[in-house]
């Protein structure tokens, strides 16, 4: 029974789910930012290295 108490109105006030919805948005971008800080760095050096190959990849060299 705690556990419903936990969600003081939770389920009575619909409208204050809705305003964690729009503060999740915000935490969500926070995210984004650091996270492409490390794996942005890391493929756009080894992209350089593929575009050789890739043009020859599709000129059908394998048929």
């Amino acid at each position: 029974m705690r556990r419903w108490e936990t969600g003081d109105g939770r389920r009575e006030t619909g409208g204050k789910r809705q305003k964690a919805k729009g503060k999740r948005q915000k935490a969500k971008g926070s995210f984004v930012l650091p996270t492409p800080h490390t794996p942005h760095p890391t493929p756009y050096t080894l992209l350089p290295h593929t575009p050789h190959p890739t043009p020859s990849f599709k000129s059908g060299d394998s048929k």
